[in-house]
């Protein structure tokens, strides 16, 4: 009898054991969920201020061009001095 009523009182040791552990680990998963939702709300604030912003200078960049686009032989003219900076700027940047 005294065997039998000491195996109940290990089980018993046990349970309660693996009961706190379960307690930890669901306090621990709560605890990460509240930061993770905190930061997404905190990113999807970020993106809407990005969003705004970028909408914003559209905006602001329509108006400069008045709303038409440059003839695209003039975009060429504006690129190729910008290719060959950029191209001597690499050379002089990484000798062979």
């Amino acid at each position: 009898m005294a065997a039998l009523q000491e195996r109940l009182l290990a089980v018993e040791s046990e349970r309660t054991r693996y009961q706190r552990l379960a307690e930890g680990r669901h306090v621990a998963a709560q605890q990460s969920v509240a930061a993770l939702t905190g930061e997404r709300d905190a990113l999807s604030e970020r993106v809407r201020i990005a969003e705004t912003s970028v909408g914003e200078l559209q905006t602001a960049l329509t108006g400069v061009r008045g709303g038409a686009r440059p003839p695209d032989d003039a975009g060429r003219e504006l690129d190729a001095p910008a290719a060959g900076r950029s191209g001597s700027a690499r050379r002089c940047a990484h000798p062979p």
